[in-house]
């Protein structure tokens, strides 16, 4: 008896074929049984793909949710959820998942790597890395092994190597081969070789605007930090609008409510001590000098009288007679402070000026009263001849 043809063989829900004694020889029931495994396990290695040009998915097999676009675009991808378009786009991918490549030969030499973003004329062709995202005409060009990264911008990191790094600009690190680097302008941190960097500048200068580096916290305002200092301004500082301070330990240092006010060209401390060449200024005293002050001319205007006073009527002139006993009892001159005063608490130049006018005025006082007492002891001689 003939066999009967394989297409009327029945088949049961489990897919296998009822076998009627000697029908079927062994090797035509193997050819079915592989034609049929094929056809009910190909959707479950390639699902909803959809290749569109000449090449595009020529070698793929298996992976799902793909979609390519273009000569030869995602060749021979077997990853998922990978949208490549563009002639070559996606060229070499195979296991790469969740891609976007978009332009001529995007991503081109991806073979594994997964989550890259590539928008561009060979933007990331080079790139074997994942979680990239580069946007623009040769960005991310020559990148193998760096991760992380985001370039914006024409040629934006074009020959950069490093992971990490944000760049958006025109040729923004075109060059540059560190690591966590933000470049934001035309030509940014074009040649820079370091890591951790801040560039924002419309030039290639290695002297930008703004200048920072996240490994110190250190920030430059034309101009490269140096030292341990935070900020560096290559330049001056104004503050232009009213009300605007600079603060210190929470207390506005210069302009705003600032003990420092400016009138003209000239500077004013309001408020607090001010304290040169020492930190223990004296309880009362403005002004602390930890050394010697040296000037032209120095003018003290007191807040308090004068003497003059001393040649009113109504002043008390103690006599030479009490002087003399204040001076053996105490050993220096009434209103004068004593040498352990001095020693103690220094003196005050004012007050002190002020103190030894007094004296002097009440000398001259006493001298004139005592030319007095001369004078009439002479008229009184000159009448007794």
């Amino acid at each position: 008896m003939r066999p009967k043809e394989a297409s009327s063989l029945p088949i049961n829900s489990c897919g296998l074929v009822y076998l009627e004694k000697n029908l079927i020889p062994m090797k035509q029931f193997s050819y079915f049984c592989v034609t049929a495994l094929l056809l009910f396990c190909y959707p479950l290695f390639a699902q909803n793909n959809t290749y569109t040009g000449t090449n595009a998915g020529n070698g793929s097999s298996g992976g799902a949710y793909n979609a390519t676009y273009g000569y030869s675009a995602g060749d021979v991808v077997t990853g998922d959820y990978n949208s490549f378009f563009g002639a070559y786009a996606g060229l070499a991918n195979t296991s790469g998942n969740y891609n976007t490549f978009i332009g001529y030969r995007a991503g081109d030499a991806s073979v594994t790597a997964s989550a890259n973003t590539y928008v561009g004329y060979y933007a990331g062709n080079n790139s074997t890395a994942g979680s990239n995202t580069f946007l623009g005409y040769y960005s991310g060009f020559t990148n193998t092994t760096g991760t992380n990264n985001t370039y914006v911008g024409y040629h934006s990191g074009r020959s950069a190597t490093g992971g990490n790094n944000t760049f958006i600009g025109y040729q923004t690190g075109n060059s540059s081969v560190g690591t966590g680097n933000v470049f934001l302008g035309y030509q940014a941190g074009y040649n820079e070789s370091g890591s951790g960097k801040l560039y924002i500048d419309n030039s290639n200068t290695a002297t930008p605007l703004i200048y920072g580096d996240f490994t110190t916290n250190q920030v430059g305002i034309n101009a490269v930090p140096t030292g341990s200092y935070t900020l560096n301004i290559g330049g001056s500082l104004n503050l232009v609008t009213s009300g605007t301070a600079i603060y210190v330990n929470g207390v506005p240092y210069v302009g705003g409510a600032s003990q420092w006010t400016t009138s003209g060209s000239n500077i004013n401390f309001n408020l607090g001590v001010v304290s040169i060449g020492t930190t223990a200024a004296p309880a009362g005293y403005k002004l602390a000098i930890g050394g010697k002050a040296v000037a032209e001319e120095i003018t003290v205007k007191l807040q308090s009288n004068w003497p003059d006073y001393v040649f009113e009527n109504a002043y008390t002139l103690l006599p030479l007679a009490d002087l003399k006993c204040y001076i053996e009892l105490h050993k220096h001159l009434p209103d004068v402070p004593a040498a352990r005063e001095v020693t103690e608490n220094g003196i005050a130049v004012g007050e002190m000026s002020a103190i030894l006018l007094k004296k002097i005025e009440e000398l001259t006082l006493h001298l004139i009263k005592q030319q007095e007492e001369i004078d009439a002891l002479r008229k009184k001689i000159n009448e007794t001849k």
